[in-house]
């Protein structure tokens, strides 16, 4: 499989871009990133395109300024925080590029009990009890019609839903 993007969609990777994201390491800020949006697409379709074919990606893009965040409660507490790590912005371009090609590559294999982006653990937990309840109830209500309904229950009948 290989990678590589185009230019129209590094252009619209910018005009997705959210200018109220903080800025990385390298310190490219999105608003200026977004001001220049008609002039970077080139250059930087060249440049992820030379990324891809190398296997390396630019140091600073793997570089993360961590940052603790207050989530509730005493503040003196150090586990009323959680880390967050500020990415830099052409490196998560980046990311987005191998994502569609990844995703295009595998989408074909992925069914409904496979649960990720906008679809929680919980969801998936919930899901997954309720077809185990939905099973063994089904395979009791058998179990029983079978048990009942023949003279002589039989091996045979109960271990064939069972």
């Amino acid at each position: 499989m290989e990678i590589s993007t185009t230019q129209e969609e590094v252009e619209d990777i910018f005009l997705k871009l959210n200018v109220y994201k903080a800025s990385g390491v390298d310190g490219i800020s999105a608003c200026i990133l977004k001001i220049y949006a008609k002039e970077l697409p080139w250059p930087l379709t060249h440049l992820f395109n030379l990324s891809f074919t190398l296997g390396e990606a630019p140091l600073i893009w793997k570089r993360a300024n961590i940052t603790p965040v207050f989530k509730a409660n005493a503040k003196e507490s150090l586990e009323k925080y959680r880390l967050i790590s500020l990415l830099s912005i052409l490196g998560k371009f980046q990311e987005r590029i191998v994502h569609r090609v990844i995703y295009s590559h595998v989408s074909q294999f992925l069914n409904n009990w496979q649960h990720g982006k906008g679809r929680s653990c919980i969801t998936q937990l919930v899901l997954l009890h309720h077809t185990w309840h939905k099973t063994l109830d089904n395979r009791v209500f058998r179990f029983m019609r079978c048990f009942w309904t023949s003279q002589k229950p039989s091996t045979v009948c109960i271990t064939r839903y069972c």
